[in-house]
């Protein structure tokens, strides 16, 4: 008997086992049964107005900070008095995003390094995606101008974004992902990071910072500034 004759009345004594458990007289073939109609989709609701205080709200709730600058050239200073106040190391490290890159690091007395370069208890600095009004997410993909190390290994994370960069729902995310990518080579991975790591695995007590970032913070600021 042949490997083909051989699935064949396998297959057939499933279907005879089937039958008689489930007590029907008539044949199972196997044949796909129509999958009657569920219940009519409901989109999601138009959002009201600006999306920031949705946002900001959402993400301080899961324990993340927002903040407002001016500018992008305010960055590298905001950074540095986090870090004085915290008494931790003036160092970030960042990834290939010029845009990142080219702030004026050096004038705000912060030292620069790549993701490879990241030390216990160091900053970094990220380009996001986008933002999640709906659940206070920020969006990032996998690449070498916002390398996934600094996202997941820093103890303290500040994310980039424009105040246009703000999307209602989790949905519209890949919206914003096709056009960007279209057919072409998409990314990796993308990830959702919602506020600083916790876990509370153990004893159900929550300890913030147990696998990645202890302090999470999202700077808008107009780039034309």
């Amino acid at each position: 008997m042949d490997i083909e004759a051989l699935s064949n009345k396998n297959r057939r004594a499933i279907f005879e086992r089937l039958r008689s458990g489930l007590k029907r007289t008539d044949e199972i073939t196997g044949s796909e049964t129509p999958v009657p109609p569920g219940p009519p989709a409901h989109p999601n609701p138009e959002p009201d107005g600006d999306l920031f205080p949705y946002f900001r709200e959402a993400a301080i709730r899961i324990g993340g900070n927002v903040v407002q600058l001016e500018g992008w050239k305010k960055i590298p200073l905001h950074v540095a008095g986090i870090l004085r106040e915290k008494c931790e190391p003036m160092k970030v490290a960042l990834g290939a995003d010029e845009t990142i890159r080219s702030l004026p690091w050096k004038e705000a007395g912060i030292e620069v390094c790549d993701d490879l370069e990241i030390e216990s208890g160091q900053a970094g600095v990220s380009r996001g995606i986008c933002a999640v009004a709906e659940t206070g997410s920020v969006v990032f993909f996998s690449g070498i101008e916002n390398p996934t190390r600094i996202t997941f290994l820093v103890k303290y994370h500040f994310v980039v974004l424009s105040p246009d960069e703000i999307v209602p729902y989790l949905e519209d995310v890949w919206s914003i992902l096709r056009r960007r990518f279209g057919n072409g080579r998409w990314p990796r991975a993308v990830n959702f990071v919602n506020g600083p790591s916790a876990t509370a695995d153990v004893e159900a007590i929550l300890t913030v910072g147990a696998h990645g970032p202890c302090y999470f913070e999202v700077l808008f600021a107009d780039r034309a500034n």
